[in-house]
């Protein structure tokens, strides 16, 4: 693991660049959208789910966004990379942690394992490690081209539960 080209910051920029020469990213998005309702539909008594923003270069998962608060969901978002917590979309009424059932996390690579690797801040790690109920599910999301056979792991990174890309979903135990 001390090989230069598998840092993180090498990682980042390395998934980065792939990214930016994916085709057809829209048709991603869309595979990616269906095996989300898939892993919503697989799971119990889910009604507030912590989503976030989604950023330029990561799947476009908004129409499910739409889809979750037509059906009734309570969506909840990321106070900021300075602030722990939740908000309602509206950014009127924080949100308790706690109450998260389903938290969909973006990352810059993940590995076949669950661990993943973000933008290099942290929080979801602290999030995910100090304010999200044990029981929740975390789900990340990215493209199949971000999915690594490993990824470096620090003892503070924080693993999803569940992998969503436009080639299927992987669980982790």
């Amino acid at each position: 693991m001390n090989n230069p080209e598998f840092t993180k910051p090498v990682i980042r920029k390395n998934i980065t660049q792939v990214i930016h020469t994916l085709s057809r990213r829209e048709e991603r998005d869309i595979k990616i959208v269906t095996y989300l309702s898939k892993v919503l539909q697989s799971l119990d008594d889910v009604s507030i789910i912590g989503v976030y923003e989604v950023l330029p270069d990561e799947p476009n998962i908004c129409p499910w966004y739409t889809q979750l608060e037509e059906s009734g969901y309570t969506l909840v978002f990321p106070l900021g990379r300075e602030e722990q917590g939740f908000t309602s979309k509206d950014k009127v009424n924080r949100i308790d942690e706690l109450e998260i059932e389903l938290l969909v996390v973006p990352g810059r690579a993940f590995d076949k394992k669950g661990n993943r690797i973000g933008r290099g801040g942290g929080w979801y790690d602290q999030t995910i490690a100090h304010n999200i109920h044990s029981e929740c599910k975390k789900v990340g999301i990215c493209y199949a081209a971000q999915i690594l056979d490993d990824v470096p792991v620090e003892p503070h990174d924080q693993k999803v539960d569940i992998l969503v890309c436009e080639e299927g979903i992987m669980y982790f135990s």
